[in-house]
């Protein structure tokens, strides 16, 4: 058998600038600067679509700049990606509670 393939170094530059856009997002929603969250979530998201936590965690951000809307569409799309993680139908619960 063969072992699998190492990630190629073009694919550890944009795990690494996901991690560090993530990092960033965090820090910027704990100090309640959530527009700038938003900002930088999105860019990680852009670098991995298919990220549900990033895109929950923009969701939060979204609910606390009610932004009702675009926190409900990342709450359908954290259940269309993990459906069995609850946290995407808190968020879901969230925004559609203040719609």
């Amino acid at each position: 058998a063969t072992p699998p393939a190492a990630a190629s170094t073009s694919e550890q530059r944009v795990d690494a600038t996901v991690l560090d856009k993530a990092k960033r997002s965090n820090e910027a929603c704990q100090a309640g600067k959530f527009r700038a969250a938003i900002d930088m979530y999105t860019e990680a998201i852009a670098l991995d679509l298919n990220n549900h936590v990033l895109i929950s965690n923009r969701s939060a951000a979204f609910i606390h700049i009610k932004k009702y809307q675009e926190a409900l569409s990342d709450a359908d799309k954290v259940i269309e990606l993990k459906p069995d993680w609850a946290k995407g139908y808190y968020r879901r619960g969230i925004a559609l509670q203040q719609l």
